[in-house]
């Protein structure tokens, strides 16, 4: 992922909504490899977040770098979503 930054949050965007198009009930989000994330990128995680809720899914996100963990800890988003320490905690979590 590198940066999800206003270049990378458009395609984030779309990724994101078309797997909310599946039938899975839970979409896993992996941060692991994100080292930014910019207020574009907030903004493509919180339509999907909208979207999962209005089609009877679950947006989990997981493996945040301390920094990315701390812009989703001050933009409130952190009492919005379930954000997990890692993916593999994240999918046993969703059991």
């Amino acid at each position: 992922m590198g940066k999800l930054d206003v270049v990378a949050s458009k395609a984030f965007e779309a990724q994101l909504l078309a797997k909310l198009d599946s039938p899975e009930p839970v979409l896993f989000v992996d941060f692991a490899e994100c080292a930014y994330v910019s207020s574009a990128g907030l903004r493509a995680v919180l339509i999907a977040a909208k979207t999962a809720k209005k089609t009877d899914h679950r947006l989990v996100l997981a493996g945040m770098n301390p920094i990315v963990r701390e812009v989703f800890n001050v933009s409130g988003f952190d009492r919005m979503l379930v954000i997990e320490h890692d993916l593999a905690m994240a999918v046993a979590a969703q059991g």
